[in-house]
C-alpha cells in the first residue's frame, strides 16, 4: 500500500492483551492478543486475535495456538477494488502469520535449551552437594 499511496514503512498496531491466569475457578490459563491497524485504516481494517492456552491432549507439555483475522476494506462502492485489496491483505497476513508462528516456536525452543541446561547445573550442584538451601 505504501508504494501506491505513499507513506512510511512502518506500520503502527493497538495492541490489547488480556491474561487469565488459573486459579480454583478457573483452572484453565489463557492469554488472549486482540489488535486492530491503525495505519491506513481508513482504507483497510485489521482485527486479529491471538490465543494461547494448555493443549488439551497434552497441558503440561505443549500450548494451543489459535489466530483469527477481520480484514476489510472501506472503499465505498469500488467492490472490485475493495475484493482485491482485501485478497492480497489476507494473503499478505497469512505470509506474516507464518513469519511470526515460526519466529515464536524459535524462541520458545532457544528458551527450553536455556531453563533444561540451567535445570541440569543444579542437578549437578545438589549431586556434587554444592546446593545452597
Amino acid at each position: 500500500m505504501t508504494s501506491i499511496l505513499g507513506g512510511s514503512e512502518v506500520s503502527h498496531v493497538y495492541e490489547v492483551s488480556y491474561v487469565r491466569p488459573a486459579s480454583s475457578t478457573n483452572p484453565t490459563p489463557q492469554v488472549k492478543l486482540t489488535s486492530f491497524n491503525l495505519t491506513f485504516n481508513d482504507l483497510i481494517q485489521v482485527r486479529e486475535t491471538v490465543t494461547y492456552s494448555p493443549s488439551p491432549a497434552d497441558p503440561l507439555g505443549k500450548t494451543r495456538f489459535e489466530q483469527h483475522a477481520s480484514i476489510t476494506a472501506l472503499c465505498g462502492g469500488w467492490q472490485r477494488i475493495r475484493e482485491k485489496i482485501e485478497a492480497f491483505t489476507v494473503e499478505r497476513f497469512g505470509q506474516n502469520a507464518e513469519k511470526g508462528r515460526l519466529g515464536f516456536e524459535a524462541v520458545l525452543e532457544m528458551s527450553r535449551r536455556a531453563f533444561s541446561e540451567e535445570r541440569e547445573k543444579e542437578r549437578k550442584k545438589i549431586w556434587r552437594g554444592e546446593a545452597k538451601v
